[in-house]
């Protein structure tokens, strides 16, 4: 695989090649990352949204439900 100059040695040329491969690879990792964390970051936004309506849901039951024992109550007592 590797060539040699007569010495045993590895050209420039081989390494070079070897070295823009690696930084080939290291960059299409490191952009599979950041496309993977803009992915999380998208879906904990989502996540957030989905709390903030089941907050607001939350509430809104609760008055319900305050209403109707309020009414119930009322037409309870007229009885």
């Amino acid at each position: 695989m590797a060539d040699n100059d007569g010495n045993g040695r590895v050209t420039m040329a081989v390494l070079g090649e070897k070295l823009d491969n690696l930084d080939g690879k290291v960059t299409m990792a490191l952009d599979d990352a950041k496309a993977e964390r803009k992915e999380r970051e998208a879906l904990g936004t989502r996540v957030t949204r989905l709390e903030e309506r089941m907050g607001i849901l939350g509430a809104l039951q609760a008055v319900y439900t305050t209403v109707a024992a309020a009414v119930a109550g009322f037409i309870g007592a007229r009885q």
